[in-house]
């Protein structure tokens, strides 16, 4: 095995470091899992011997190497044992690995051969400590060569042993060389049934080099894992470390020559410190490095280590990384390191220790977390996923300034974690530590321990060793079940021989410095109760005295089921004394409840009532029920719900008991003195309605309810026998049956309302109806509350004519104010006791005398003038009147029919039928200032400028009258209405007001309507009426020119055909006249002529005609203010001088201002200031 250096050794660990003493460091304890849960929890008194006697093992046997007492060398710190490894083997055989020097003994063992360089050697010994066999290193007689074996394993051929030499040493017949006092790496097969070293590999370079920990494969190679430094040659390859030392993990087969190698490192020292492999031989790497490590094998990504970081690796059986975990300290520079690993429980166990606080890392993120103790070193196991994951991590503990380590893992065969390594602190009288619940104390130094975890993280039991100086646990392995190994060196750093103590078994040596090696087997007391767990009948429970009543050989403590009665003890209700029975049979225990009827259970039904008592205990009986107040009220033993017929033990059966479960008086007997109804009930507790009437004698206030408590019986109160459910019946016990406070034989409404009592706010006349719901006279006096004006008014007077004049139930005597109910109070009424039926009204009683005009006043508006004389009979009140009864208001000087005081215009009457308001004016709705009756645009937009005619410039124009207003008129200047009447073949346009007359869908510049010759080419001379040349007819006759042979037919002539005459169709006579070809000659010369000076006179003719149809079109556009071409200007010029007046665009209005409308819908004008025209905006 290899561990950090702690310790200071002789003067020969100067010049070779021991390179087992590896680097380890911490984690904070995890969360307690609820697995852990399922171990017991120790009472006060168990943790108190606990903590008072410490942790033991009860030892099986010591073996120890040290030095010759009768050394011919002397004792000196020459004669020394190293044990690194314990392995246990076949038939729980031990096989032991380690280095000696000097003159050395074994206990009952081999006395190998003195060296003064350390020897490497492996060792066989028996189950119980026996030496089998002892096999150590040699070396040439020149050589001064050490060596170590670090490591044992066992593999198919032998037993590969791991470690370092220097200079030249000899494994059987085999001989390795370093070159040098520098250390070198190797591994050797050892083959045990020959008794002979198969081969021996080494690797290394001119520095220092070490094989920290090799695992065999079944199929006989072995994995190495070490660290180099500087240049490394393994096999056929030289390996440069990165800066100090670099670690490495190879490969060697069963021939001894390299499978594979894989090395890495950082510019610091870095370390592979333990290996182990899993079912399928991929391997499970661990150690540290600092800072970051470059070309990490497969391109894993760990976290930088500042100062060290531990980390576990997989590496499947070709060599290829499988994924890394880094293990990081705090932030305050504290190292983690790892250094043991196993696996287990289908997990890997990783080892080490740590300072301040540890991250069990899985990339970036952190799964796990442990803060240990501060200014420490605490140790710490984690358990790993073949997968990655972490799962649980768990610490040791120690005073400030306290160190533990852990060196070795082994899982055992119930998955027990055994760990070893050693502890120290700085107090000079005793060291101590804590592992879980687990104090292990002893002397200063440092000292030994072995302790072991569940598979679930928790300390389940710790053991130290050792004696008055440094003392360490180098290796731990399981011997079977409940048996542990364990290897190391005690008594080191001690300048004289010392002392260890191992459990029972005290051992001495006389080694100096180095110390002597020792083997320790010894049972494992998990449970602390004094017997080994191999002995142990309930190995994990405190159980001293073996109690076991069943003899099962399985403590009662740890037994489930500990009297084998079938039932597990956690239901059971016997456990004991009756043992090895079937509860299961139901006639042994009826109520399953693991007590056996005929010897143990006193409640064979388990229904609570012992059978002594029990009226309903047989195989008929129910079981298994809790008898209480809600199913057995009189506690019998019968379940009331389907056994007891009278659960209550009254004597009235539940049938006929109307309290057969009542929590009261449950041992009295129902008679006719406490049982007035005889329903069961005890009339002074139980019964809440002692006659049974279904009225309760008390409310939830503890007021009487029923007036008759004690009354009949055999009868039931309802609405019928009980109208106001006093408890009283109708018939025979009640004098006043809806409890109105009036007795029946003076009560109107006999079976009336319910709930109330007659007051005067309630009942006015006493009749013994309530008045808002069942009187319908109130007040008694003869009128229904309907009709009367004064329903709770005076009682004991009957409404007549005589006392009272209108009906409305008021005593005219005390009660009316208006007894004639005319509105006019009798106080101002000047016929108080009038007409009747009517109210006062200024149509009825002008003057509000309250006498009705039609029939009692005289003088209806009281101005003096009685009705038969009085011209104006509606005079209002306080007027002065002139002859005839009217006032000067009443007037109509306009005749209008409206008097002055309604006439706003009393001196002009309104033109008939333009006052709709009837305010006397004629009415101007658009407020356009014209009045209606001459007013032709009547809904003129507010603010518009209108003509004469009141309609609006804007929106109500329309100028070329067509009935669609200029603002919506998509041709402002269609033609007249005569001129579309007389071209009826034209359509027009209603909604937009174009009329197809006015296209010239020629463009010869002739409307359609004007147009003689629709068909015209524009391009071509155009003449009067739109016609071309040959469209016209020169001579009139019928055919137009193009068509004409004989263009100047005499008007007259009869024609044959193509235009021409009789006479121009005949020949020629030779009568002395011109020849036929002189007069075809003639007409040639003439037709030239006339056709040239055509050519002529058409080219200026066109040209003007162009110019002409230009202008009109400009005109016809409106092209202004500032036409850009001549014939524009000549244009509106033209239209100007001669078609301003004709051009329904063109307005002036009353200011002078000329308006003119064009195609695009555009206003302009000019004010008789300006010479051009300009746009209307309608801004300022």
């Amino acid at each position: 095995m290899q561990a950090r250096g702690r310790l200071v050794i002789s003067t020969l660990l100067l010049l070779i470091l021991a390179p087992w003493v590896a680097t380890i460091d911490a984690v904070e304890e995890s969360p307690e899992s609820d697995l852990s849960q399922a171990f017991p929890i120790l009472n006060e008194a168990q943790a108190d011997a606990i903590l008072s006697t410490g942790a033991r093992g009860v030892t099986t046997w010591v073996k120890q190497g040290t030095a010759d007492t009768s050394a011919s060398n002397g004792p000196g710190d020459y004669n020394s044992v190293w044990i690194s490894d314990v392995v246990n083997t076949t038939n729980n055989a031990v096989i032991i690995a380690g280095s000696y020097r000097g003159d050395v003994v074994f206990d009952n063992g081999p006395t190998p051969t003195v060296r003064d360089q350390r020897t490497a050697f492996v060792a066989h010994l028996d189950q119980w400590g026996g030496w089998t066999w002892f096999k150590h290193t040699g070396k040439p007689s020149d050589s001064v060569g050490s060596a170590h074996a670090e490591e044992a394993t066992v593999g198919p051929a032998g037993i590969w042993v791991c470690g370092w030499i220097t200079d030249t040493i000899t494994f059987g017949e085999h001989s390795v060389t370093t070159g040098g006092l520098y250390t070198d790496s190797f591994v050797a097969l050892y083959n045990v049934s020959q008794a002979s070293w198969d081969l021996v590999t080494t690797w290394g370079g001119p520095s220092n080099d070490y094989a920290n920990g090799c695992t065999a494969t079944g199929e006989g190679s072995v994995y190495v894992v070490g660290s180099f430094r500087d240049t490394a040659q393994i096999g056929g390859s030289q390996y440069q470390s990165e800066g100090g030392s670099d670690m490495y993990v190879l490969k060697v087969d069963s021939m001894g020559g390299f499978a594979w190698v894989q090395a890495w490192g950082g510019s610091y020292n870095d370390n592979l410190t333990a290996i182990t492999i899993d079912s399928i031989e991929n391997a499970y790497i661990v150690g540290h490095y600092r800072d970051n490590v470059l070309d990490w094998p497969s391109n894993h990504i760990v976290t930088a280590g500042r100062p060290y970081n531990g980390f576990v690796s997989k590496v499947n059986p070709a060599g290829i990384f499988q994924w890394s975990r880094d293990i990081a300290g705090g932030v305050n520079g504290q190292s983690v390191f790892a250094s043991a690993v196993t696996f287990g429980n289908g997990d890997i166990y990783v080892g080490g220790d740590f300072d301040g606080s540890a991250e069990f890392r899985n990339g970036n993120s952190v799964s796990l977390q442990l803060i240990g103790n501060a200014s420490s070193t605490n140790a710490y196991v984690a358990s790993i996923g073949t997968d990655g994951s972490w799962v649980w991590a768990s610490r040791t503990s120690g005073q400030s300034s306290s160190e533990q380590y852990i060196y070795d893992l082994a899982v055992g065969p119930l998955g027990t974690i055994a760990v070893s390594g050693y502890f120290a602190d700085g107090n000079e009288f005793w060291t101590n530590a804590t592992f879980g619940p687990f104090l292990l104390s002893r002397a200063p130094g440092a000292e030994g321990f072995v302790a072991g975890l569940d598979q679930f993280g928790n300390w389940i039991w710790a053991t130290n060793l050792g004696g008055e100086k440094d003392d360490i646990a180098h290796a731990v392995a399981w011997q079977g079940l409940g048996r542990i190994l364990t290897a190391g060196r005690h008594c080191v750093n001690l300048d004289f021989g010392c002392g260890s103590a191992f459990g029972s078994i005290n051992k001495s040596t006389v080694s100096y410095i180095e110390g002597a090696g020792f083997i320790w087997a010894f049972q494992v007391d998990t449970d602390y109760d004094g017997v080994a767990d191999v002995d142990d009948n309930c190995p994990t429970i405190n159980n001293t005295a073996q109690l076991d009543m069943d003899g099962d050989n399985i403590g009662d403590l740890c037994d489930g089921d500990a009297d084998s009665d079938t039932l597990d003890d956690y239901w059971d209700d016997c456990i004991g004394p009756s043992v090895n029975w079937n509860q299961s049979i139901w006639s042994l225990d009826r109520d399953g409840d693991g007590c056996r009827d005929s010897d143990e259970d006193d409640d064979d039904d388990g229904d609570g009532i012992l059978d002594i008592a029990d009226a309903c205990n047989d195989v008929t009986t129910r079981h298994n029920w809790t008898s209480g107040l809600a199913n057995d009220y009189d506690a019998d033993g019968c379940h009331d719900n389907d056994e007891d017929t009278d659960d209550d033990s009254d004597t009235v059966l539940d049938v006929n008991d109307l309290c057969p479960r009542y929590p009261f008086n449950r041992s009295w007997t129902s008679n006719s003195e406490n049982d007035h109804d005889g329903d069961g009930c005890d009339n002074h507790d139980d019964d809440v309605d002692d006659d049974n009437d279904g009225v309760d004698d008390l409310d939830s206030n503890g007021d009487v309810l029923d007036q008759c408590p004690r009354g009949e019986t055999g009868w039931i109160s309802d609405s019928t026998n009980d109208q106001d459910g006093d408890g009283c019946i109708d018939a025979s016990e009640d004098l006043d049956d809806d409890d109105d406070g009036i007795l029946d034989f003076v009560d109107d409404c006999l079976t009336g309302a319910l709930n109330w009592n007659s007051q005067v706010e309630t009942d006015r006349d006493a009749d013994g109806c309530r008045d808002y719901d069942e009187d319908d006279d109130d007040d008694g006096d003869g009128l229904l509350d309907v009709n009367d004006s004064c329903p709770v008014g005076d009682v004991g007077w009957t409404s007549t004519p005589s006392t009272d004049v209108d009906g409305d139930g008021c005593r005219d005597a005390g009660e009316d104010l208006d007894d004639d109910g005319d509105k006019v109070p009798d106080a101002g009424d000047s016929c108080p006791s009038g007409k009747v039926g009517w109210e006062s009204n200024t149509a009825e009683d002008a003057d509000g005398d309250g006498c009705h005009d039609a029939d009692e006043d005289p003088d209806d508006d009281n101005d003096g003038f009685n009705d038969d004389s009085d011209e104006c009979p509606n005079t209002p009140p306080g007027v002065t009147v002139y002859d005839g009864g009217c006032s000067a208001e009443q007037g109509d000087n306009d005749d209008d029919g409206i008097q002055n005081n309604l006439d706003l215009c009393p001196e002009v009457a309104a033109t008939e039928g333009f006052d709709l308001n009837f305010d006397g004016c004629t009415d101007d709705i658009d407020g356009d200032g014209v009045p209606d009756d001459i007013d032709q645009c009547l809904g003129t937009p507010t603010g518009e400028s209108i003509d004469f005619y009141g309609c609006g410039y804007l929106t109500q124009q329309d100028a070329d009258d067509d009935g669609v207003v200029d603002v919506d008129d998509g041709c402002p200047s269609t033609s007249n209405q005569s001129i579309r009447d007389a071209n009826p073949g034209y359509a027009f346009d209603s909604q937009f007001g174009c009329w197809a007359g006015d296209n010239d869908d020629d463009s010869d510049g002739y409307d359609n309507w004007n147009d003689l010759c629709p068909g015209s080419i524009a391009e071509e001379l155009i003449f009067e009426g739109g016609c071309n040349f040959e469209q016209q007819d020169e001579d009139d006759d019928g055919v137009a020119n193009g068509d004409d042979a004989c263009p100047y037919t005499p008007s007259g002539a009869v024609l044959i055909e193509g235009g021409c005459s009789r006479q121009q169709l005949s020949p020629a006579t030779d009568d002395g006249g011109m020849s036929t070809s002189t007069l075809v000659a003639i007409i040639a010369a003439v037709l030239i002529l006339i056709v040239g000076g055509a050519v002529v006179a058409i080219t200026i003719i066109k040209r003007k005609q162009d110019v002409e149809l230009e202008a009109r079109r400009a005109a016809k556009r409106g092209d202004m203010p500032a036409p850009a071409t001549e014939v524009a200007e000549e244009a509106l010029a033209e239209t100007e001088d001669s078609n301003q007046e004709e051009d329904p665009n063109y307005k002036v209005d009353e200011n002078g201002c000329e308006w003119w409308l064009d195609d695009d819908r555009k206003w302009w004008f000019r004010t008789p200031e300006m010479d051009d025209w300009m746009e209307h905006t309608g801004e300022p």
